[in-house]
């Protein structure tokens, strides 16, 4: 996940905003070519829910086509966009292939979806919004970094170090990154935002799996339900990513302030819940909007691991008054009905936040 470097408006009336991690949304870009379209579509339309009255508008592009606010009585101009699968070059990892600098500019990243048929339907998009385009050919994708301000109005640029085995230069360089201010940490998993979520700067949301046991002793979940999921987190834990440990002294060598969170839930050895993947949405008032990913998956059915998150957070993380959860709606495969989100966790490995591009409102971006 990536987070977006504004300017300042001297705006009356309105609270002033002490975040640069989290920001007021204008757009919200999601990305399709004709595999899991219709479940790309049904995200746009709960973001839309989600964002309803903030101002906030969600775009699809599928290859050359870029669509606005689609609902389900538009949905036929979506389904005649389709193109014949040779001509479509479209994947469905928004978040790694690029990101908006400001009003006026656009970086394309170096991810494998920029390769398709030359890039182009980043061109596109940057035509569209008539965006400068600029290409950054070292290795990083969108979901591995975090790039916000400080404190003191600096760019900083929070990110794995698995980003930096082709250097960086250039990125730093563009995104106006002083050597104070790179921030590399530890990988906690494949990409960031698998683990960690920013929230007003320096608070940051980060997964931590004993949290998620000591809730289920509050709740008096039995004792071998834990033991379940216990035994599930142990052997999901790969010995070569981080702890969480190790991510929240590293974290905290940098000045930000960790908050632990049940964020991530593993039952039968396989992810069921990811609510560390997502995106958020500041407020006017200086409250937060969280969209996340729904589990529809349930311990024997007794355990709803979306209401233990939901509960969590509004009783330890006050800067959250509001979390919407995405489905991205069924699917029914090989004789199982799933939800899509929860498969695109699964055998994917990605969820709503990679599967968006955030645009803040950068003209009311204010501090």
């Amino acid at each position: 996940m990536k987070i977006n470097a504004g300017f300042t408006s001297n705006t009356k009336n309105i609270p002033s905003f002490k975040g640069y991690f989290a920001a007021p949304l204008k757009k919200i870009v999601l990305t399709t070519g004709n595999y899991y379209s219709d479940n790309i579509f049904k995200i746009n339309v709960e973001l839309q829910k989600a964002l309803e009255n903030q101002g906030v508008d969600v775009y699809i592009q599928r290859d050359g086509d870029i669509l606005k606010n689609l609902d389900e009585s538009t949905k036929f101009i979506f389904d005649n966009s389709k193109k014949p699968d040779v001509l479509s070059c479209q994947g469905i990892w928004s978040q790694d292939e690029k990101i908006f600098l400001d009003n006026k500019t656009m970086v394309a990243l170096n991810a494998d979806g920029n390769q398709r048929c030359g890039g182009m339907h980043i061109k596109e998009l940057a035509q569209f919004f008539r965006n400068k385009l600029i290409k950054i050919d070292e290795n990083i994708e969108g979901g591995n970094f975090f790039l916000g301000k400080n404190n003191a109005n600096e760019n900083i640029l929070l990110i794995g170090k698995d980003a930096l085995q082709n250097g960086i230069t250039k990125t730093l360089e563009i995104f106006n990154i002083k050597p104070k201010n790179l921030h590399v940490i530890s990988q906690p998993d494949f990409h960031l935002d698998m683990r960690l979520r920013p929230l007003n700067f320096p608070n940051i949301l980060v997964n931590d799996p004993n949290i998620l046991l000591k809730e289920f002793k509050k709740r008096n979940i039995p004792f071998e339900k834990a033991e379940e999921v216990a035994r599930a987190i142990k052997v999901n834990s790969p010995n070569f990513y981080a702890t969480v440990e190790q991510t929240c002294k590293e974290l905290t060598e940098y000045g930000y302030n960790p908050i632990r969170v049940p964020g991530v839930v593993y039952t039968n050895n396989s992810i069921s819940a990811n609510f560390m993947n997502a995106l958020v949405h500041q407020k006017q008032n200086g409250k937060m909007i969280y969209i996340t990913n729904k589990s529809d998956v349930q311990s024997n059915g007794d355990i709803d691991f979306n209401e233990i998150f939901v509960n969590f957070i509004k009783d330890n993380v006050p800067q959250i008054n509001e979390i919407k959860f995405v489905t991205g709606g069924q699917l029914n495969e090989f004789g199982k009905s799933s939800i899509f989100i929860e498969k695109a966790l699964k055998e994917k490995g990605g969820g709503v936040h990679c599967l968006s591009n955030e645009v803040p409102d950068f003209t009311n971006w204010y501090h």
